[in-house]
């Protein structure tokens, strides 16, 4: 019955985070927004260089 008593008590116990894990949390977060914010100027300047190379092509063959 202890043991049951003492299981119970561990299971509903709240997981606390250390200092460093809020910070490694905070820090993996930033990076996230980071990487996805540079793979959303990389893409843009991608398909800004092929809209640029295509517009080019198009109005040379007009001429």
């Amino acid at each position: 019955m202890e043991i049951g008593r003492i299981a119970d008590m561990v299971q509903e116990a709240e997981e606390k985070l250390s200092p460093l894990q809020i910070k490694l949390k905070k820090f993996g977060k930033w990076l996230g927004f980071v990487t996805i914010g540079i793979c959303i100027v990389v893409f843009g300047i991608g398909v800004l260089r092929e809209y640029l190379k295509a517009k080019s092509v198009r109005d040379g063959k007009k001429e």
